[in-house]
C-alpha cells in the first residue's frame, strides 16, 4: 500500500524514464568460470537464437530496411504483433490512464507503440 501511494505521488513523465533494476546477490568469478551449474548449454541457446533469426528472416523478407524485431516501426508492430482486447485491458490497468498518454505512441488507445523510437 505504501509503495502504491508513493508511486502515485511521482509524475508519469518521471516514472516513464526510470529504468527497471533488479537486485541480486554478489557472485564470485570462480562460480561463473567453474563450468558448473544448472544453466542451459550454449549449443541449446545458440539453436534457439538461430531458429528465432530464421523466423525474423522469413517475417521481414519483403522489407529491405528491417532485419530484426527491434527495427520495426509502429506500422510493422501493428501488422505483426496483434494486441487483443484482453491484452489492451491489461495494459490499461498497468498504465492507469489512457494508453496513448502513457506510451508516447501517437496512436489513440491502440495498445501499440514503442517508447523512444516512434517512427510510423
Amino acid at each position: 500500500m505504501a509503495i502504491e501511494r508513493y508511486q502515485r505521488s511521482i509524475s508519469k513523465p518521471i516514472l516513464e524514464r526510470i529504468d527497471i533494476c533488479v537486485e541480486s546477490s554478489p557472485i564470485k568469478f570462480s562460480e561463473l568460470s567453474s563450468g558448473e551449474g544448472n544453466g542451459e548449454k550454449s549449443e541449446v541457446i545458440r539453436k534457439r537464437v538461430e531458429e528465432c533469426r530464421e523466423i525474423q528472416k522469413e517475417r521481414f523478407k519483403n522489407y529491405k530496411s528491417i532485419k530484426f524485431n527491434s527495427q520495426m516501426t509502429t506500422k510493422e508492430i501493428k501488422k505483426f504483433c496483434d494486441v487483443g482486447a484482453e491484452e489492451k485491458e491489461y495494459l490499461r490497468k498497468i498504465f492507469g490512464k489512457n494508453i496513448s498518454q502513457s506510451v508516447k505512441s501517437g496512436e489513440n488507445n491502440s495498445g501499440y507503440g514503442k517508447v523512444g523510437n516512434n517512427q510510423s
